[in-house]
């Protein structure tokens, strides 16, 4: 299993990189040579009273690679200015 994380995304691909192959994944999606579910978003409880705790996950395979992205959250809802909520996340 191999971890990336923002940083090391950052230093090895560009961003004309990251369209291309998901461009790819598009087209080999109409095939069924790719295959993607859409993002998932878990709610539980956490220790803020105001805010919960979001757990997500992604999940996609394309030439052969499976990836997940997980994402780790505590989201709050505020009020602006003029009294519209808000979501803030805070990641942890």
């Amino acid at each position: 299993m191999l971890f990336i994380n923002n940083a090391t995304v950052e230093h090895v691909l560009t961003m004309a990189d990251c369209i291309e192959v998901q461009e790819q994944a598009f087209r080999q999606s109409l095939s069924g040579k790719a295959m993607q579910r859409g993002r998932l978003d878990f709610d539980a409880p956490c220790d803020r009273e105001d805010g919960y705790y979001r757990w997500g996950t992604m999940e996609g395979v394309s030439h052969g690679v499976l990836a997940i992205r997980m994402k780790s959250d505590v989201v709050t809802w505020p009020r602006d200015e003029t009294g519209r909520m808000i979501e803030d996340k805070y990641c942890v």
